[in-house]
């Protein structure tokens, strides 16, 4: 009798070293790339980081906790795109910094997409993920869209 081991086809390392298991762990099972977002995509996650961010004083409402007063640019290796932000969400980016965005959906304004997160989603910034740097030249949010009625 023995230590028998089976299992592996005797090919090197398993297929699974290095692929991307278990980013976002267990949080979301539907993450997404920003190029893959359409303007129907809602309840998505994505990992990003924070490329700019500026207050936008037009829709800020000092009444209304969940009114957007913020703008700002994520994006992760396949594209960047406008994110509108509560003061929560606003305080939870930093420029330069990845964050796990949880329960986001594309709102469309003027025809373009927005990214925005939902009241029971949130935003969590990330330490242990390897750097990436957001493809700034794929801005998903300049890409207009026509309303079709059939």
């Amino acid at each position: 009798g023995g230590r028998g081991g089976g299992g592996g086809g005797g090919k090197g390392p398993s297929p699974g070293i290095g692929s991307s298991g278990g980013e976002a762990k267990g949080k979301h099972r539907n993450v997404l790339k920003v190029g893959d977002l359409t303007p129907d995509r809602r309840n998505f996650g994505l990992l990003v980081r924070c490329c700019k961010i500026e207050p936008n004083e037009e829709l800020a409402n000092p009444n209304d906790k969940r009114a957007i007063v913020a703008e700002a640019i994520v994006g992760d290796e396949t594209g960047v795109i406008l994110m509108r932000c509560t003061s929560d969400q606003a305080r939870a980016l930093s420029i330069g910094f990845a964050v796990a965005v949880h329960e986001a959906s594309i709102s469309m304004f003027r025809g373009y997409m927005h990214l925005e997160v939902s009241g029971r989603g949130s935003l969590e910034t990330v330490h242990s993920q390897r750097y990436f740097t957001p493809n700034r030249s794929n801005d998903v949010s300049c890409i207009e869209y026509e309303l079709i009625n059939d």
